[in-house]
C-alpha cells in the first residue's frame, strides 16, 4: 500500500509456557514465556528461489526482566535455518523506538519476529519446523538459564495461486515487493484481538520512465506520473466480492491526504476478487469514478475492472496488489501467489529532491520467470 504504507479464517495458534529451568540456579517452575504464530507459513517462490515467511509473538508472562540467549529453528531436514544471528535484524519490540538491546524484554512485553527462510531448491523445505529458545531471567533474585522446549509448527503444503499481471506494459517497479524489511512485510493490525498481516505479500506498482523517474512535469499533478489512470486488469476469473468508491485523490508528494485516513479510508477505492479456493484478489487507490465492476459480478481473467490512481493511504499514484484468505482489505493474511509469466531486473531504489521515486539498473539483459513472485524493487514488465 504506502507508497507509505497501510494497513477470517480459522485462527492458527499455538503457545509455549513450557519445559524446564537449568544453569546457574534451577527454578522450581518453567519460564512463562509465550509463543504464538497466527498463521501457518506456506512456501513463496521468487526469484527462482523459494521462501517460508512468517511472524513469531514472543511475551514475557514472568515478574523478571529477561534476555533470549540462544534462538534456533530447525526443518526434519536440516538445522539451523535460522539462529541467533539471523534474529538480531528480525525481531521487533512494543517500543520500536527503544532498540537498544532487541533481546531483552520487560515483564508483559511482547516481541515480534519476522522470520523469512530461503531455500535454493524446492527440495529442501521441511514439512515441520522446530524453535528452540534460551532465556536468561531470574527467580526469586536468583539469575537461571531456562530452555523451553521444542515449539514445533507444521508448514501449509499447498502451492501458491498463479495469476496473471494485474498490468500491462513496461518498467513496472515492484515497491514495497516481498523481503524481510519493506514496509509492507513489517506492516500488522491487530484487529479483534489478533494479529494480521494482509500485506506480508503484496507489492505496489509503479511505472519508471526511461530516465528512471516515476513522472514527468509537475511533481504535485497525478497525471504527470506514468502510471496514473491505467488500465487495472483482474488477475484471473472470479466473483466481485468487495468495492469501494468516492473516495477523492491525494495531491502527489504533498505530505496531506484528501481524506482523514482510518480503517474505511485507508486503501481508498478499491475491489476485491473472489479468485476460489479461498483465495482473494485486492486492488487499492483506484481513481473515482474508474470501477468497471460492482459486487456480484463476474469477471474474467485480463478483463478491465478500474484505473490506476491515488487515493486512500498513497503519496503517488500507483496501484496496491495483495492476495489473501478472506475478502477483507484489512482482516486478512496475505497468502503467497504467483505471476504466470514476466520478465524482470533487478533496481536500486532512491528518492529524488522531490520526494518521489526513482531507479537505476545495471546492463543485464531483463531474465524471464514463470509462475512466481519477485523481490523488492524488481523492476518488472508485462507483455
Amino acid at each position: 500500500m504506502p507508497f507509505k504504507s497501510f494497513f477470517k479464517l480459522g485462527l492458527f495458534l499455538l503457545s509455549v509456557v513450557s519445559s524446564f529451568a537449568f544453569a546457574a540456579d534451577q527454578a522450581p517452575f518453567p519460564a512463562q514465556i509465550l509463543m504464538n504464530v497466527y498463521q501457518m507459513p506456506a512456501p513463496m517462490k521468487a526469484d527462482d528461489q523459494f521462501y517460508l515467511v512468517y511472524e513469531i509473538y514472543l511475551s514475557n508472562l514472568m515478574k523478571s526482566p529477561a534476555t533470549i540467549t540462544a534462538f534456533s529453528i530447525d526443518g526434519d531436514n536440516k538445522t539451523d535455518l535460522f539462529t541467533l544471528k539471523d534474529l538480531d535484524t528480525a525481531i521487533k519490540s512494543q517500543d520500536e523506538k527503544n532498540e537498544t538491546n532487541k533481546l531483552s524484554f520487560q515483564p508483559g512485553e511482547t516481541k515480534k519476529i519476522f522470520v523469512w527462510i530461503p531455500f535454493t531448491n524446492q527440495s529442501e523445505i521441511p514439512m515441520f519446523l522446530a524453535h528452540h529458545l534460551t532465556i536468561d531471567s531470574s527467580f526469586k533474585n536468583k539469575r537461571s538459564l531456562f530452555q523451553l522446549g521444542s515449539f514445533n509448527l507444521a508448514v501449509e503444503n499447498s502451492a501458491p495461486v498463479i495469476i496473471s499481471p494485474p498490468l500491462r506494459g513496461k518498467n513496472w517497479l515492484a515497491g514495497n515487493a516481498p523481503s524481510n524489511t519493506s514496509d509492507h512485510r513489517r506492516t500488522g493490525l491487530i484487529l479483534n484481538g489478533r494479529p494480521y498481516y494482509a500485506q506480508r505479500y503484496a507489492i505496489d506498482f509503479v511505472q519508471m520512465g526511461e530516465d528512471g523517474a516515476s513522472y514527468t512535469g509537475d511533481v504535485h499533478k497525478n497525471a504527470s506520473y506514468h502510471c496514473y489512470n491505467q488500465d487495472v486488469l483482474s488477475v484471473g476469473d472470479g466473483i466481485v466480492v468487495q468495492t469501494q468508491d468516492g473516495i477523492p485523490e491525494n495531491v502527489p508528494n504533498s505530505d496531506k491526504f484528501a481524506v482523514d485516513l482510518n480503517q474505511k479510508t485507508l486503501p481508498g477505492n478499491y475491489i476485491i476478487i473472489d479468485l476460489g479456493s479461498g483465495k482473494y484478489a485486492g486492488y487499492a487507490h483506484l481513481i473515482p469514478g474508474s470501477l468497471k465492476v460492482k459486487i456480484g459480478d463476474r469477471v474474467a481473467r485480463n478483463q478491465v475492472i478500474a484505473k490506476l490512481g491515488n487515493s486512500g493511504n498513497s503519496s503517488e499514484p500507483h496501484l496496491h496488489f495483495q492476495v489473501t484468505n478472506t475478502s477483507s482489505f484489512l482482516e486478512s493474511d496475505g497468502v503467497p501467489y504467483g505471476f504466470d509469466h514476466f520478465t524482470a531486473h533487478p533496481s536500486q531504489l532512491i528518492t529524488d529532491a522531490n520526494g518521489s521515486m526513482k531507479i537505476t539498473v545495471n546492463n543485464e539483459p531483463f531474465k524471464e520467470y514463470t509462475n512466481q513472485l519477485v523481490l523488492e524493487n524488481t523492476l518488472m514488465n508485462f507483455e
